[in-house]
């Protein structure tokens, strides 16, 4: 019977090598990811409304690096559907960009006024946001050197797309007013960390599918704050 051990056709040190040459080949894109990610931060924690839309440009910029650097690029040589992977990270940088395009129109009902009293910081999604966020920056590089990976081996912010899924759904957690939309734009980074995590079980590591696993306790625990509110 065929299993997903069977569509794996690369072993844990082809993987690991992947994100080694793309490391090193591909440096300082990673400088790049981690200051976006700490420019993030800063917007929503001092509530800068105005600099929102640049988080969506960069986080665009984010998923086109990915899609050349990562699926077009290293992954292309192990896997046939790295093509596909890569059209479709290109066509959520583009959903970002008319996000942000969109969000310069009609920026108080499409985007959460950052400096609008009334969002409270400790709404569950902005919370959850928050977490997933940090977690896109923190959690997935800390995953993997807990699996066994050396520096020069992470999944980071900036050419990796396990970190820039969590990412991504983090600041559409933060910034999005419309749930059309979040749902929108939550589509690829999920299905993103689908594959991960059906990559990652039949070689026995954990980063992609905890990754998985973080964003799904996060989803349960917002479906039942917001039942819990209604």
């Amino acid at each position: 019977m065929l299993s997903l051990k069977d569509l794996v056709v690369f072993n844990t040190e082809g993987w690991f090598g992947l994100y080694q040459t793309i490391n090193s080949h591909y440096w300082p894109l990673q400088f790049v990811g981690l200051l976006w990610g700490l420019f993030t931060f800063y917007v929503f924690f001092k509530r800068k409304q105005a600099l929102v839309v640049c988080t969506f440009v960069g986080l665009a910029a984010l998923w086109l690096s990915s899609a050349v650097v990562f699926h077009f690029g290293e992954y292309r040589q192990l896997s046939w559907g790295a093509v596909y992977f890569g059209w479709a990270f290109i066509a959520q940088a583009g959903l970002l960009l008319v996000s942000a395009v969109l969000s310069r129109r009609f920026g108080q009902a499409f985007l959460i006024a950052t400096t609008d009293q009334q969002i409270n910081r400790r709404d569950p999604s902005v919370n959850v946001g928050y977490i997933l966020l940090g977690a896109g920056i923190l959690m997935v590089p800390i995953l993997g050197l807990m699996e066994g990976r050396d520096w020069t081996s992470l999944d980071v912010l900036g050419v990796g797309p396990d970190s820039t899924a969590l990412a991504t759904i983090g600041l559409v957690l933060l910034a999005t007013r419309s749930k059309a939309l979040q749902l929108i734009l939550c589509i690829a980074p999920t299905l993103w960390l689908i594959i991960s995590a059906a990559t990652a079980w039949p070689l026995a590591l954990y980063q992609g599918v905890l990754s998985l696993l973080v964003w799904l306790l996060a989803g349960i625990f917002l479906l039942i704050s917001k039942n819990a509110g209604s």
